[in-house]
């Protein structure tokens, strides 16, 4: 059988900074495992950053997973995908680089994540970037991850920021720094116009290493034990079956859907489901695929003069414009996600720290991604980032490439319904401005007629989508909670040589977008796994409290 000291389980954000920090010692053999292909140039579409919502939206480097109907909104099947490709979800999602609020880590120790303070998850997320703004206190330089502030190049954006001034709400230099409160830029993960992937920024240099072996269009199909100990991985390349043995560890790095699912068809879960899998109990667990959560957005839209918006250069021709410039020089419109004007705010001013993240587009999208050629508009996305409904990931059958049962339970709560009502009257609010006065059209969606209460809960219930951040379906925790997975180190309760190390762990989702925090908890548990000591934590202060939401 063939071996390596660790297998990972996965090629996502997680699985790539794992495969580079684990091969730095030329003794040590590492596998990476990945179900889709490798990022070549091929995928052009994967690296040109503002075409990220051609492969977002399905197609060969996606698994466009829905959830079942559900319940609080009339039915509808949310659509929830997860990149199939060198790089996962980084290589399909917006490459909006946020490492969310300090206060989010304070939370997380106090949910049972020993270990995970801010002021010990700062020093890696220093290590992990590569930026040119913020305060050498907060931010890192010399990382494999370039991050950098969009171009600015619409004269929208200045409206936004100013409009949020008007409104009462702070300006911000840099949400990732000492005050993620207010108004300001979005950084991108963009490296000199290519998408900076965990796969380009983390695996790209250093594919040449002998001791790393990158294994694509290999599907796991079930983690080996022996006992309770983790010998190894079964996976299918092609029309073969294989196995590979892991002498130290197994690293499960797929996700917060494809993680619980993999941990089930392996018999670690709760025994009853387990059962009816047709599976052996190796460790009961009923935490395995609970504890599911996720932002739920809202697109608001307007229209406005054309001038000042993105959408009349995207007619066939402009596109092709956009496109060979990117091609030649990796600039342009072709470089951009356009998400570049973002806020962090409060719905309530008695909170300790802001609940509320909206991004703005100088552009109007039809449905789902695809933007309009005309109309000329802006849009505003926006989310509550602290929902109280939880919903489950269950494995259908043994079979991998079958989805899993997926239940969100979005707006089940009427706290979470209060907050999205209330994240509507945030975003009409701030465009109401004068701020807007010059430029701001009729109001596309919902449209002035949806005012009333009964009517905003409905287009809530009715056009809400996934803000693509499932998170906490395998959650740290102590051993003492019966719902925790895996310990603050990640070693999943009741078995040995087995971790996971991805977005499941989550205990509980962040004040923005999950790849940032994603990579950095790899970068913190490579050093646990290598068993080096952790980075000196530091103690640098942020704006904000540690209090309960309202």
């Amino acid at each position: 059988m063939e071996s390596a000291d660790f297998v990972i389980i996965g090629g996502g954000s997680a699985g790539c900074v794992l495969a580079n920090r684990l091969s730095g010692d030329p003794a040590t053999g590492v596998v990476l495992l990945e179900a889709g292909p490798a990022d070549d140039w091929r995928a052009w579409s994967v690296h040109m950053p503002a075409a990220y919502g051609i492969n977002f939206q399905g197609g060969p480097y996606t698994r466009s997973y829905h959830t079942e109907p559900e319940a609080q909104l009339f039915g509808r099947k949310v659509y929830q995908p997860r990149g199939k490709i060198l790089g996962g979800s980084s290589g399909i999602n917006g490459m909006c680089y946020t490492r969310c609020s300090p206060l989010d880590y304070q939370r997380w120790v106090t949910e049972g994540a020993q270990g995970w303070s801010y002021a010990e998850v700062l020093p890696y997320f220093k290590k992990l970037e590569s930026s040119d703004s913020g305060d050498d206190l907060y931010r890192g330089r010399t990382g494999p991850v370039r991050v950098k502030a969009g171009p600015w190049a619409f004269a929208s954006y200045d409206s936004f920021q100013k409009a949020g001034e008007q409104a009462g709400y702070p300006l911000t230099l840099d949400i990732n720094g000492y005050q993620q409160e207010g108004f300001g830029r979005f950084e991108r993960n963009v490296d000199n116009g290519i998408r900076a992937s965990a796969s380009w920024a983390y695996l790209r240099p250093v594919r040449h290493r002998k001791n790393l072996r990158v294994k694509t269009g290999a599907t796991v199909v079930r983690i080996l034990f022996e006992g309770t100990k983790a010998v190894g991985v079964e996976y299918r390349q092609g029309a073969q079956v294989r196995k590979i043995r892991a002498e130290r560890e197994v690293l499960l790095c797929a996700g917060a859907i494809n993680s619980p699912q993999i941990l089930q068809v392996s018999g670690i879960g709760e025994p009853s489901h387990l059962k009816e899998l047709g599976v052996a109990t190796v460790a009961a667990l009923r935490g395995v695929g609970q504890n599911l959560q996720d932002h739920y957005e809202f697109y608001l839209s307007w229209t406005c003069p054309d001038e000042v918006s993105l959408n009349r250069h995207l007619g066939p021709l402009g596109k092709a414009k956009i496109g060979l410039e990117w091609i030649l020089t990796r600039r342009g419109f072709g470089e951009s996600n356009h998400c570049e004007g973002v806020a962090f705010v409060k719905s309530d001013n008695s909170l300790g720290y802001p609940d509320v993240q909206f991004q703005f587009m100088p552009l109007q999208l039809a449905d789902g991604l695809s933007p309009k050629s005309k109309p000329g508009g802006f849009c505003i996305t926006i989310a509550h980032q602290r929902p109280r409904n939880r919903g489950h990931v269950k494995a259908r059958s043994l079979d991998v490439d079958k989805a899993p049962e997926i239940v969100l339970n979005y707006l089940s709560t009427d706290y979470d319904l209060a907050k999205a009502r209330r994240c509507i009257e945030i975003v009409r609010d701030v465009i109401a401005r004068p701020a807007f006065d010059a430029i701001r059209g009729k109001e596309m969606k919902p449209g002035v007629e949806i005012n009333s209460r009964q009517s905003v809960e409905q287009f809530c219930r009715e056009t809400g989508t996934s803000g693509y951040h499932a998170s906490g379906t395998c959650r740290m925790g102590s051993a003492h909670n019966p719902d925790a997975v895996v310990s603050a180190t990640g070693k999943v309760f009741g078995v040995e040589n087995l971790r996971v190390v991805d977005g499941s762990i989550i205990p509980s989702l962040t004040t923005g977008n999950t790849n940032a925090p994603i990579m950095m908890m790899a970068e913190k548990l490579a050093d646990d796994i290598l068993g080096v000591p952790p980075l000196v934590p530091i103690h640098a202060p942020f704006a904000g409290e540690l209090k309960p939401d309202v």
